[in-house]
C-alpha cells in the first residue's frame, strides 16, 4: 500500500469514527398521550406530554408549560406512603414521557410560571401504557397500580410542603431508555387550586464508548502496521 493510499484510508476511517456514529441531543416535545404500541392498549398512565431525545451532536433544552394542581403531587388529606409523604393525586398531576435514544447527562427542573406553585416531581424508569390506574399514587416507589415490566422508581424532588422555597431540580446521568415523570404541587398550606408551571429538561450528549473504542482500534492498528513494515522490508532485501 502506498503512502498516499494509507493516508486516504486513515482519513476515511477517522471520518467514520467522527461522523458515522451519531451522538444524542434533545429533539422535541409534543402534547398528548403515548399511543398504544404492540402488546399495549394505550391506557395505564395518561401522559400529558412526550419528550424525545434523538441522535445528534449538540446539547439541547426542551420546556413544557401548563397548569397543575397545587396539591397534586402530595395532599395531606391522603394516606402517607412508605416514606411518610401523603399520596399524590393521579388525575390532577401532569405525567410526562421521556425517551432517550442514547446515554445523556440530564437536568430536570420544575418551576412556578408566575404562580404560587410549590414544585415537586418524581422520576421513574420505564413507561406504563397498559392496564388500569388509580386515583392516588406513591411518589417514592412504583405506584401499586403500575404493572409494566421494568418500571422502577429512581428519584423524587420536593421543596414542600409549602410555602415556595425554590425550584425542584434534579441532575443525573441516564442511560438510553424510557422514563416517566409526575409533576405537581406540594402545597399543604393553601387550598387546592390550579397553578401554572414550567418544566425544563436539559440534556448533554455522552460520547458513545463504541466510537472511542473504534478510534483507538484504528490508531493502534496503524501504529502496529508502521512498526512491522520496516522489518518486512529488511527481510526482503
Amino acid at each position: 500500500m502506498t503512502s498516499l493510499n494509507r493516508r486516504k484510508l486513515f482519513h476515511g476511517l477517522m471520518f467514520t469514527v467522527s461522523f458515522g456514529i451519531a451522538e444524542p441531543s434533545l429533539a422535541g416535545v409534543v402534547g398528548g398521550d403515548l399511543p398504544a404500541r404492540p402488546g399495549e392498549d394505550g391506557t395505564g398512565i395518561g401522559y400529558g406530554f412526550l419528550m424525545d431525545l434523538v441522535n445528534g451532536q449538540d446539547p439541547a433544552v426542551e420546556t413544557w408549560s401548563g397548569s397543575v394542581g397545587s396539591r397534586a403531587w402530595s395532599d395531606s388529606v391522603n394516606l402517607p406512603g412508605p416514606l411518610g409523604i401523603p399520596l399524590g393525586w393521579t388525575h390532577t398531576s401532569v405525567w410526562g414521557y421521556i425517551r432517550l435514544e442514547a446515554d445523556a447527562r440530564v437536568q430536570l427542573s420544575l418551576a412556578p410560571d408566575n404562580s404560587d406553585l410549590v414544585p415537586a416531581f418524581t422520576l421513574w424508569q420505564g413507561a406504563d401504557n397498559h392496564g388500569a390506574n388509580w386515583h392516588t399514587y406513591e411518589q417514592d416507589q412504583v405506584p401499586f397500580w403500575v404493572d409494566a415490566d421494568g418500571f422502577s422508581y429512581l428519584r423524587h424532588v420536593t421543596t414542600g410542603p409549602g410555602p415556595y422555597q425554590g425550584d425542584a431540580t434534579l441532575s443525573l446521568f441516564l442511560p438510553a431508555g424510557e422514563y416517566t415523570v409526575a409533576l405537581g404541587g406540594n402545597d399543604n398550606i393553601t387550598e387546592g387550586h390550579p397553578a401554572a408551571y414550567r418544566f425544563t429538561v436539559a440534556a448533554s450528549p455522552v460520547p458513545l464508548p463504541g466510537a472511542a473504542y473504534l478510534l483507538g482500534s484504528v490508531l493502534l492498528g496503524f501504529t502496529a502496521w508502521g512498526r512491522k513494515r520496516p522489518h518486512a522490508l529488511k527481510t526482503s532485501v
